[in-house]
């Protein structure tokens, strides 16, 4: 590997960082949704039994509390404050954790009880976004919206769930710069909703300007539906834990794009050690040039970005030039428009690890204009 400057977890967190794959009402902090419940409960008969503790996501074995977990989170979130809230909330931990650039995926939501409704949803989003814009200078956020395949039980109800995302993104086309396939691997049929992608994202001019991941192989056996997924040909793949040999040799050998969330794969592969992890395969031994490494779900599986790229460079052995060059193809790999892509690329991701932070040495100054070698003299190795 390139460079001499060890990947502590102090430099990690001061360089400009790049997140892809993150789910909105995922990455709610526990601690806030403790709070949502123990100040709604009192009013709100339905949580009257409800009890959330605080946990972690070892191994695959508990999997079972993410359906409670995403169960609980829905019932706290259903209003438009409470959305604003908790988006400007999770916005800001990226910033402290020091991304520079951001696509947040969201499924758009409506709750007939509250008056919610997807398209006031979105709008909630855009507020937070704009208030970001004066709170949290030099991030840049777009969103992904989601659809769910859980919910792809016929074509007709594949149909009109595509069309309505689409007209959303359509009406929101200033944040909304992609579509992303997610829900429960176990559930629904993805036959039904990757022609209608094509049609839509491929062959319709209104559609062009958004891009598709897919997440893909998030359980073993999947083959069939992998194969459909490649032959589609996402601008990006997202997790890719259960390849086969030929499907993996294939994403290697073409480039590509892939978004590998660490602790949330380990916990899906059921992996004794982060060294078992794919990475090594696509980045070590295939020097794969479309990685960027991505946190899914920060609050359910209490992890950072910054996090994610420390298991890695333990297990790997990765340098802060390392690091650095994976934040800058993540950053090739975004849906980012043009001009947002000229003016970040040359704020921070174009640029040299030497020029891009002097934060290594403080406590976060990503982006610092003096550069990394002032503030690193005790990271380097001999």
């Amino acid at each position: 590997m390139n460079g001499t400057i060890q990947a502590s977890r102090h430099a990690i967190k001061a360089l400009p960082k790049v997140e892809l794959h993150a789910h909105l009402h995922g990455s709610i902090k526990q601690q806030t949704l403790q709070r949502l419940l123990a100040e709604r409960r009192p009013s709100d008969d339905r949580l009257a039994d409800v009890s959330f503790d605080l946990f972690h996501i070892d191994s695959i074995r508990d999997l079972d509390k993410c359906f409670v977990y995403f169960e609980l989170v829905y019932l706290l979130v259903e209003d438009e404050q409470t959305v604003q809230q908790i988006t400007q909330e999770v916005l800001r931990d990226f910033y402290e954790d020091g991304v520079r650039y951001l696509e947040l995926r969201t499924t758009p939501k409506a709750n007939e009880r509250t008056g919610l409704t997807k398209d006031s949803y979105l709008q909630t989003l855009e507020r937070a976004i704009e208030w970001a814009k004066e709170a949290l200078p030099d991030m840049q956020v777009y969103l992904l919206l989601s659809v769910n395949r859980a919910r792809l039980t016929s074509a007709e109800d594949a149909r009109k769930d595509v069309d309505e995302l689409l007209d959303l993104a359509i009406k929101h086309r200033s944040l909304v710069v992609g579509v992303d396939i997610c829900g429960n691997p176990a559930k629904g049929d993805l036959s039904l909703v990757l022609p209608l992608l094509r049609s839509r994202l491929y062959d319709d001019a209104r559609y062009h300007h958004l891009k598709l991941t897919v997440h893909t192989a998030e359980m073993a056996n999947t083959d069939t539906e992998n194969a459909a997924i490649l032959e589609l040909n996402p601008q990006r793949l997202g997790h890719v834990c259960f390849l086969s040999d030929a499907h993996s040799e294939l994403v290697a050998r073409e480039g590509r794009a892939i978004e590998l969330c660490p602790t949330s794969n380990k916990v899906a592969m059921d992996l004794t050690t982060m060294e078992d992890h794919h990475f090594g395969y696509y980045y070590k031994e295939r020097r794969h040039p479309a990685i960027s490494i991505c946190t899914d779900d920060t609050g359910l599986f209490s992890t950072t970005l910054t996090d994610e790229l420390q298991h890695l460079a333990q297990a790997f052995d990765l340098t802060l030039d390392d690091i650095w060059s994976l934040q800058q193809s993540a950053f090739k790999s975004s849906f980012a428009p043009p001009e947002a892509r000229q003016r970040l690329g040359e704020r921070f991701f174009f640029r040299p690890l030497s020029d891009v932070c002097g934060g290594c040495g403080g406590e976060n100054n990503a982006g610092d204009e003096r550069g990394v070698a002032e503030g690193c003299e005790g990271e380097r190795g001999g």
